[in-house]
């Protein structure tokens, strides 16, 4: 069935993208659209991703892919780790703002309850 469609149809290869195309896709349209989506706003919580970086995800992760579908799912999955460290640090600093220092006395004060004052009897009651 194919030979006569071959006849009749014109093939068009169309090649797949380089490996220095998809680093320019990447880094002119991929890492900005995930930083936006994952909240990186400002200039000083932009994440950088260096092109050796990006050549090693490309080589090792989608290298043999024509377009960039696996790509975008690897950086999404880096963008994800980065977010998970940053709310991990975070939590991480509260904890230890919480604690109180050792060496600082305790601005708690043992108060006496109703039931230790009531069982306590002075002296001068007993005699």
């Amino acid at each position: 069935m194919l030979g006569p469609l071959l006849d009749r149809i014109e093939i068009i290869n169309v090649p797949a993208y380089l490996p220095i195309e998809k680093m320019n896709i990447a880094k002119k349209y991929l890492i900005p659209g995930f930083e936006e989506e994952y909240g990186f706003k400002e200039a000083s919580e932009k994440v950088s991703i260096t092109d050796a970086s990006l050549i090693q995800i490309i080589n090792n992760y989608c290298g043999y892919e024509a377009g960039v579908r696996n790509l975008r799912k690897c950086l999404d999955r880096v963008f994800r780790k980065i977010v998970a460290k940053l709310e991990q640090q975070k939590v991480e600093e509260e904890v230890d703002q919480s604690k109180i220092p050792e060496d600082q006395p305790s601005e708690v004060k043992e108060e006496e309850t109703v039931a230790d004052s009531m069982l306590a009897t002075p002296e001068e009651d007993i005699k």
